[in-house]
């Protein structure tokens, strides 16, 4: 199923579909805001100034999981298991990286060894502080903070724009070395200040390219191992 074109933010020519949600919002929020004034032709429905929209055809070229799949394809070249997902996740990072490392350990006793993960989506960050960073470099610092000591695995998520949040980066890359390579109460502070890009440059871990030109969302990528040694995972809620 196509997804709707007029809820794209960079598909500016596409005729919206329609002013329904304008028109509930207006009516839950319109007394806290006297001077709507501006919005009454939206309220009203009038659909002038968009005829010249009429002959203009859009057509979708890429979505998000054309990039996931692209990414599965290029792995399996020279890997044997890898998983795509094609729903989009989203949530509230620290969420979906706590899931991710329960899914993670789970898939890690289907395959009886190391696997590849790829996936796409846009987080949320409840932003606490006033560091530089972004949803993309948060989630990778979050999931490194969800591995135990001696899980061995790496984790990418990074914005297919090339922009992660209030950032230079496009987003951050963690793994077991980078955990053992930072102190938990640094990795705590940089978390509670919102400062994911300053650790991540700090320890290299930033990507950088510079603005791509394109936007499909964000695109994760996870190389998991298990733990060092064959111990055992405890996965049971704590």
């Amino acid at each position: 199923m196509l997804p709707d074109l007029s809820i794209i933010a960079s598909g500016p020519l596409v005729k919206p579909s329609g002013n329904e949600e304008v028109r509930k919002i207006m009516a839950s929020y319109g007394d806290r805001c006297k001077e709507i004034g501006a919005l009454e032709k939206i309220m009203s429905g009038h659909d002038s100034g968009r005829q010249e929209m009429g002959d203009v055809e859009n057509l979708l070229v890429l979505k998000n999981y054309d990039y996931v799949k692209g990414v599965k394809d290029f792995l399996l070249k020279n890997e044997k298991n890898v998983v795509a997902w094609e729903p989009g996740v989203t949530g509230e990072v620290s969420e979906v990286a706590r899931n991710l490392a329960s899914v993670a350990r789970s898939m890690y006793s289907l395959f009886n060894g190391s696997f590849w993960l790829v996936f796409g989506g846009e987080t949320t960050v409840n932003v606490t502080g006033k560091g530089k960073g972004g949803r993309n470099q948060e989630l990778a610092l979050r999931f490194m903070d969800n591995m135990e000591d001696g899980e061995q695995f790496t984790f990418a998520s990074i914005g297919t724009d090339g922009i992660d949040g209030y950032s230079d980066a496009m987003g951050g890359i963690s793994d077991s070395t980078l955990k053992s390579s930072i102190q938990r109460h640094e990795l705590l502070e940089t978390l509670k200040n919102s400062d994911s890009n300053t650790l991540l440059s700090r320890y290299k871990s930033a990507i950088v390219t510079g603005r791509t030109g394109t936007n499909v969302s964000d695109i994760m990528i996870l190389h998991y191992g298990g733990k060092k040694g064959g111990i055992g995972i405890d996965n049971t809620e704590k």
